[in-house]
Parts: structure tokens; C-alpha cells; sequence
């Protein structure tokens, strides 16, 4: 049980790290957020894949767009 939760929480500080990495003006709750969905699902954070999904994001983010943020 320990050694479980072990290798999820360096899998956790892993992924927050290359979140980070990947997206460094996002809010630190969001980062962690995202860190923590892709823990708990086992997988490692893609650095190339982060860059490409918010590369899409912005493409589609327009004036009228639901994906624009509202502060």
C-alpha cells in the first residue's frame, strides 16, 4: 500500500513539474489540477502534447469564444 502511493505521488511531483514546464503563465491551481487528472490516471505528462493542446486552445479562442477566460 505505501510503494502504491508512493509511485503515485512522484508521479504527481513528475507531472506538475512538466506541466509547469510546458505552460508557465498558468494559474498554479489549474497546473496542479491538470497534474493531479493525469496522475490519477497513471500516465505521464507529454510536454509536446501540453504545448499542442494549448496551441489549439488559443487558435479557437476568439472574441466571442466559450474557451476565452473571464477574469
Amino acid at each position: 500500500m505505501r510503494e502504491t502511493l508512493r509511485k503515485r505521488c512522484d508521479l504527481l511531483i513528475e507531472n506538475e513539474a512538466v506541466m509547469r514546464k510546458a505552460a508557465r503563465l498558468d494559474f498554479e491551481e489549474v497546473t496542479k489540477l491538470a497534474a493531479l487528472i493525469i496522475a490519477s490516471r497513471g500516465r505521464h505528462a507529454e510536454e509536446e502534447s501540453i504545448r499542442a493542446c494549448r496551441k489549439l486552445l488559443k487558435s479557437k479562442a476568439g472574441i466571442f469564444s466559450e474557451f476565452r477566460g473571464i477574469m
